[in-house]
């Protein structure tokens, strides 16, 4: 990691686990998307863990771009494909509708939040990387709103948030709320039902069940979760 992409947070993590459960799901060779891929951890973690899958990751950041594809290249993970460009305005046409799995974790934080960020991050990772306008929720609303058009029918869009913000977008758009390690509220969930989003109903408890069962057996261990 250096100063060319945002450094992934432990809570993405999460993220990139639902992702990867979303995609195993949708069964053999599940075509994925990661939108605003950054330093590539979550589409090169489902390419790494779903046999079979094809990824495709987004990124308006020409120099996150090429940090991505320098991980891709050191892992070895020749099924990810990279593109630049704005959200989904970088992912060829010929592919609309046809995503089993859209997953996103885009800039969220206001220029008053960045003000207060703790130096090493305010001086160190990439503005654009952070920094949203509408209270924060800029590219989530984009990312929301512009995902029937890529879903196919029964198609997962997975997006995280903040737990200040999450709340708010879940409301809006009928979404489904997913708790983080800490409890938090901080990825939703939606399913493509015909030409439109709905919540995703048994798809949160198929992602989520197995993750805090495994949460809860490892307190009782004393291990870590």
């Amino acid at each position: 990691m250096d100063k060319r992409a945002l450094v992934p947070r432990p809570e993405t993590e999460w993220t990139a686990e639902l992702a990867i459960r979303a995609a195993q799901a949708a069964g053999s060779e599940p075509r994925v998307l990661d939108v605003g891929t950054g330093s590539g951890c979550i589409a090169l973690a489902a390419a790494c863990e779903v046999p079979g899958s094809r990824v495709w990751a987004t990124d308006i950041s020409g120099d996150a771009l090429e940090l991505a594809r320098e991980n891709a290249d050191r892992l070895g993970i020749r099924n990810v494909a990279f593109f630049q460009g704005d959200l989904y305005g970088a992912v060829p046409r010929e592919i609309a509708g046809g995503f089993d799995v859209i997953v996103s974790n885009p800039p969220y934080v206001t220029s008053a939040e960045y003000e207060e960020l703790q130096p090493e991050v305010r001086d160190y990772e990439p503005a654009g990387a952070l920094l949203a306008r509408d209270s924060g929720m800029e590219f989530q609303k984009r990312v929301i709103e512009g995902a029937p058009e890529w879903l196919r029918p029964g198609g997962t869009l997975i997006m995280e948030g903040s737990p200040s913000q999450i709340p708010s977008l879940a409301e809006s758009y009928g979404a489904e709320v997913v708790r983080d390690l800490q409890g938090l509220p901080r990825c939703l969930l939606l399913r493509r039902i015909e030409a439109s989003l709905h919540p995703s109903g048994l798809t949160a408890r198929t992602l989520c069940d197995y993750i805090l069962e495994e949460q809860q057996l490892l307190k009782r261990e004393g291990g870590e979760p």
